[in-house]
């Protein structure tokens, strides 16, 4: 199946540490949507844009199994799996194997551009904080790195890049990284 990362989960390296090992991995954007860093604890999720006026969300899709999906669903804590329509960027397929399902992602990514469907995790709203804040440094940072690893556009880099420089130590969290609605 196709899994759409855009934070920590962008760079497949970044994957194969917690043991889910995409067979293939490309650049893709997921239009009407953007980055908000909304997540209980300062994590990132996304939101439909309102303003339908922006880029989108940039991220990878990975071809990865069922079996792998459980996993990230284990460390994805008060998230959601949605399913999106998101562009495959031209030529930007990475890591590939020699499966067929590496060849159907590698014949998605030479065409210009790509829609397909992919699985994302979104915050419940549960999870969801009541206003977004600015991450802390090491997530904001492993975000940057991941985005540049993987080749996602210059504007994106720079914008996780000036994040990541204006990020609050994680032992600096106040209390708007936590403020959830509470649920009966």
């Amino acid at each position: 199946l196709l899994y759409f990362g855009y934070g920590a989960n962008l760079a497949s390296s970044a994957l194969r540490q917690r043991g889910v090992s995409p067979s293939a991995s490309a650049v893709a954007r997921a239009p009407g949507y953007e980055l908000v860093f909304a997540h209980r604890g300062g994590y990132a999720t996304i939101d439909p844009d309102p303003s339908s006026t922006g880029e989108g969300c940039w991220g990878v899709v990975h071809r990865i199994s069922r079996t792998e999906l459980a996993v990230i669903r284990k460390w994805e804590t008060g998230y959601e799996t949605k399913e999106l329509e998101v562009e495959v960027a031209r030529d930007s397929l990475r890591d590939v194997g020699e499966t067929s399902d590496a060849s159907e992602l590698k014949r998605l990514s030479e065409e210009t551009p790509s829609r397909v469907r992919a699985l994302a995790f979104v915050s419940k709203p549960s999870a969801r904080l009541r206003t977004a804040v600015v991450p802390f440094d090491a997530y904001a940072k492993k975000l940057a790195r991941g985005a540049k690893e993987v080749g996602l556009p210059g504007k994106t880099v720079a914008a996780l890049e000036a994040v990541a420089d204006s990020a609050v130590s994680r032992a600096k969290r106040g209390p708007e990284h936590f403020d959830v609605p509470s649920f009966p």
